[in-house]
């Protein structure tokens, strides 16, 4: 049986090492999203779709969009849907939540994560939220693909604004 004492210095040591590490952590790597090639941005702002690709039998069809709207995602997995008026204003025309996963970011309405804040991802009521697998292009441009048909998806790229 060991000593109370050295299950005390056991125990500060290793409080001590968490600590040490957690200050030697890069607190903005914990704010950047990580796609599946290992590209890195950081979703926090503004986000318009700016353009749609359409892909079917290797021939890529593209349509360029001028946003009316805008995803926001803010700190705190919290976001907002922006639309913009004729006059120049902003409306907020939706509030959603969202969680970085490797590879991919869940979006929630208000109502699943209601739904979801005292359950388990097991529990048979867990609201799944849509899951978005973005793709870094650069650190101004992502985009995510949407299968139609078997051959055939969608790519839908934002630009930061």
């Amino acid at each position: 049986m060991r000593s109370p004492k050295y299950s005390f210095v056991a125990t500060a040591m290793a409080f001590a090492m968490t600590i040490f590490s957690l200050a030697s952590c890069d607190k903005e790597a914990l704010k950047l999203y990580r796609d599946y090639d290992g590209n890195k941005v950081s979703l926090i702002g503004r986000w318009g779709l700016v353009e749609v690709q359409y892909w079917t039998a290797g021939v890529m069809e593209s349509h360029p969009i001028e946003p009316t709207s805008v995803m926001e995602f803010m700190e705190n997995g919290k976001g907002r849907t922006l639309m913009f008026l004729d006059n120049g204003d902003e409306k907020i025309i939706d509030t959603f939540h969202w969680e970085k996963y490797p590879g991919s970011i869940t979006i929630f309405t208000e109502e699943e994560w209601e739904n979801n804040r005292h359950l388990g991802q097991d529990d048979q009521n867990y609201m799944l939220g849509n899951n978005y697998p973005f793709r870094v292009i650069d650190q101004n441009t992502i985009s995510c693909e949407e299968k139609v048909t078997a051959g055939s998806w969608l790519v839908n790229v934002f630009a930061r604004f």
